[in-house]
């Protein structure tokens, strides 16, 4: 009985495992220049940061506790989404590692000095399916027209907050 326990594993794994040469990879980057110090705009682009300008942004902290930004914390966004912070260089370079059970992504935010008042930030996504339903995903959500409407969006948003923030006029 036991063996036709594993044998059923086995085939289930088989069945719902995607073959490499099927699975989906995305590669998107978007660049932006941001009105205010590197000092203060690193910190928009953490779990907590994000709430400050993201109007959909929700995160509900796992580990630590608390809302506190450090390596290696882990939070979700949706019941099924979980996140860690794997590389923590403020106020330079994180990288985020999210997945869900259809996507697994690497988020890399660089943020450079442009002068005293204005900031480059750079964040690179890497996505890859790990089911069909994430193939299609990528395929279909994960655009590069998608990325470029969220550029858009997002540099409404940060400039909107750099003036609220008294950063920018």
């Amino acid at each position: 009985m036991l063996q036709l326990v594993f044998v059923g594993l086995f085939l289930l794994c088989a069945m719902t495992t995607m073959k490499a040469e099927d699975q989906a990879r995305a590669v998107r980057s978007l660049e932006l220049t941001i009105n205010g110090p590197v000092e203060k705009v690193f910190p928009l682009f953490t779990p907590e940061g994000e709430t400050n300008w993201i109007p959909t942004w929700k995160w509900t902290p796992v580990y630590p506790a608390g809302k506190e930004t450090v390596r290696d914390m882990v939070f979700r966004t949706e019941a099924d989404t979980l996140w860690t912070l794997a590389v923590y260089e403020p106020p330079r370079r994180s990288v985020y590692v999210h997945t869900s059970p259809d996507v697994l992504a690497r988020i890399e935010v660089v943020c450079t000095p442009i002068d005293a008042n204005h900031t480059n930030m750079k964040i690179t996504w890497v996505l890859t399916a790990v089911s069909e339903h994430g193939q299609m995903v990528i395929e279909h959500h994960e655009t590069e027209e998608h990325f470029a409407e969220r550029k858009i969006n997002w540099k409404k948003w940060l400039d909107e907050y750099a003036v609220k923030a008294g950063w920018s006029k």
